[in-house]
């Protein structure tokens, strides 16, 4: 009989460890697989800011030298290089440098490698140079950049000045954006825009999460930011490389466009990126984020640490429960029933424990209820005994289901089956909705089936995955939608045959100096004021978004041309008219220059875009704070 007792008890103490193991450890893989699903969406949102900031940065640069490659100015300075028609052109690439406060040198060089027209950024200045012009015809860049057909541009590697075998100090890291210049289908040189590319390095690091590092390499595996003690050293030694180090590491990094990797300890979540323009030649760099002194595999094993202290402690209260549980059944056979029935409930509550739990007779009508489930519904068990939790919590005063689908208690109570569900609505005492993750397990015969409800407040976490929806869509700082939203929605739009939709482009005039007179929080400041004067302009269906510093789009749709152009001379008109109040003793007055442009048939985005920038580039040259209406549609 003892042996019996004591094989009985084994067998028992056996299957409860066993439950236990498996419903925490179930119930924290699937918190586990949550967290790490909310992990991988951010990192994959971070990659996507770091890839849009690159690309902007790019499209702005190559755009300029685009332009000014296809300058008026500089063609007439081509065909007739008279002194007036050379003013012009150095004026014209003086103009551009002191626009771009960030260009180091604007450059025009002729066929044979000559420098002809060089302004070079000193000092906050953009200062000509007529003196001591240099043949740079033994340059790569030169070289490669007389080889580019019409309308192709060239961005070279981002690399350091090396002067004697030395890296120059401090780092000025530079890009370079090279554009052929045609006259009349013949090659008259290059357009040569030298940029400091200081500016992106921290546009990248702003928006990175605490604990990590901005890292990134290129193509060839060097290390431009995130190397430490090996950045720009590539320059000068090839076994510096990444590549060299570590062949099997970066051969696998080159097979995947994007993933993970880890390096002396520390994770790397990489995307490779290389910009699409049309005709651009473009590098190919590994953007990257470094978890400092994390491993790959740190929350893994953090959460099997959690899984097993939780495991632990529920067994240390369970096991002793069950052995004095197993103890009174053999004492006294008269009770085995009842005790069946406790060992039932008990089991069930050591199984959610840490849970809201419910427990409903066959009827759906409430038993009892825990002190957590009072706490969240709102309800004391004094309330809510006897009452059909069904109609109670999934049910509005007049009657109304709160979520779609079967309630799984009342399935649970039908099917004898588990159910649960990660979204299941339900109401409060004070008739507020909310969102739980809830668990029903039935138990007992048929005819006298019981159930317990488990459930967990996941209202935050819904929330958070709404915000991460809209954040996703919007700029951080003013609330308009951020570069990949408004084109998204003008491309829908365009793709609409019911919409006819025209686009203003925006700049914020001499932005800079805003921000060089008054701080960059002044100026975020200003550019906050701007959106918010745009808005009250706009009709619904009307969309503004940022496309970049201080430049804008906006797309009204179902508009004409001459409707649009009212449109920008009223935001013109009303940005001109109110001062952004930083401050109470310091009203900053800004005007902006507005481009407008209507689609054509068989225009593509693109081009439509790029008529509504020339528009703005012509307003912008004509004086500011004007309307221009954009051309004829481009080939």
């Amino acid at each position: 009989m003892q042996k019996n007792a004591f094989r009985s008890l084994a067998l028992l103490l056996l299957l409860l460890t066993l439950v236990v193991v498996a419903e925490i450890g179930l119930t924290h893989r699937n918190a586990y697989e949550a967290t790490q699903a909310h992990e991988r969406d951010r990192v994959q949102h971070d990659l996507a800011d770091m890839r849009l900031t690159v690309s902007g940065y790019l499209e702005k640069l190559t755009r300029d030298a685009q332009l000014m490659s296809r300058s008026t100015v500089l063609g007439l300075y081509l065909s007739d290089p008279t002194p007036e028609n050379t003013t012009h052109a150095e004026k014209a690439l003086q103009t551009l440098s002191m626009l771009r406060g960030d260009y180091d040198q604007t450059r025009y060089i002729d066929q044979n490698g000559q420098e002809k027209i060089r302004v070079d950024r000193e000092n906050g200045q953009s200062v000509l140079h007529r003196q001591g012009l240099q043949n740079k015809s033994d340059r790569g860049y030169v070289q490669t950049g007389l080889q580019l057909g019409a309308g192709q541009v060239l961005v070279s590697e981002l690399d350091l000045n090396v002067e004697q075998g030395v890296i120059e100090e401090p780092h000025r890291p530079t890009l370079r954006a090279v554009a052929p210049v045609f006259l009349d289908g013949s090659r008259r040189g290059l357009m040569v825009l030298n940029i400091a590319a200081d500016e992106l390095l921290a546009s990248l690091r702003v928006n990175l999460p605490a604990g990590s590092d901005l890292v990134m390499l290129n193509a060839t595996g060097g290390w431009i930011p995130g190397g430490g003690a090996l950045d720009w050293q590539f320059m000068l030694d090839p076994s510096a490389r990444l590549s060299a180090q570590d062949p099997a590491l970066w051969a696998s990094i080159e097979g995947q466009h994007s993933g993970s990797f880890e390096r002396l300890g520390e994770c790397y979540h990489y995307e490779w990126f290389q910009t699409t323009g049309d005709g651009v030649q473009a590098p190919k760099w590994l953007l990257a984020q470094r978890r400092a002194n994390e491993p790959c595999a740190a929350a893994a094993a953090e959460a099997t640490q959690i899984a097993a202290k939780r495991i632990a402690i529920t067994l240390l209260i369970a096991l002793p429960l069950a052995v004095l549980w197993h103890q009174s059944r053999v004492k006294s056979r008269r009770f085995q029933q009842a005790l069946q029935d406790q060992q039932a409930e008990l089991s069930m509550i050591a199984q959610e424990a840490g849970h809201a739990m419910i427990m409903v007779d066959r009827q759906c009508h409430v038993l009892w209820m825990n002190r957590e489930a009072e706490r969240l519904l709102g309800w004391s068990e004094a309330e809510l005994v006897g009452k059909n939790l069904h109609e109670t919590i999934h049910l509005t005063p007049d009657g109304q289901p709160v979520h779609a689908g079967l309630c799984p208690t009342l399935n649970a109570l039908e099917t004898g089956e588990r159910h649960g569900t990660d979204r299941d609505s339900m109401v409060g005492r004070n008739g507020q909705r909310w969102v739980f993750s809830t668990r029903v397990t039935p138990f007992g015969p048929a005819e006298n089936r019981k159930a317990v409800v488990a459930f967990a407040d996941v209202s935050t976490h819904v929330a958070l995955q709404q915000e991460l929806a809209v954040q996703a869509q919007t700029d951080v700082l003013t609330g308009a939608l951020n570069r990949r939203s408004i084109v998204q929605n003008l491309q829908a739009a365009l793709d609409d045959p019911t919409q006819t939709p025209c686009v203003l482009a925006l700049d914020i005039d001499f932005f800079k100096k805003v921000n060089d007179t008054h701080g960059h929080q002044t100026g975020d400041q200003v550019l906050i004021h701007f959106c918010r004067t745009i808005e009250t302009m706009l009709r619904k269906g009307d969309l503004l978004g940022r496309m970049g510093g201080e430049e804008f789009l906006v797309v009204a749709n179902t508009l004409s041309l001459a409707d649009a152009m009212g449109l920008a001379e009223r935001i013109r008109a009303a940005i001109a008219s109110t001062p952004c109040l930083c401050s109470p003793d310091t009203p900053i007055a800004i005007t902006t220059s507005v481009g407008v442009a209507q689609p054509h048939v068989g225009e593509t985005m693109e081009q439509l875009l790029e008529r509504a920038d020339e528009a703005l580039y012509r307003a912008k040259h004509a004086g500011r704070n004007r309307v221009m209406m954009a051309g004829a549609a481009i080939a």
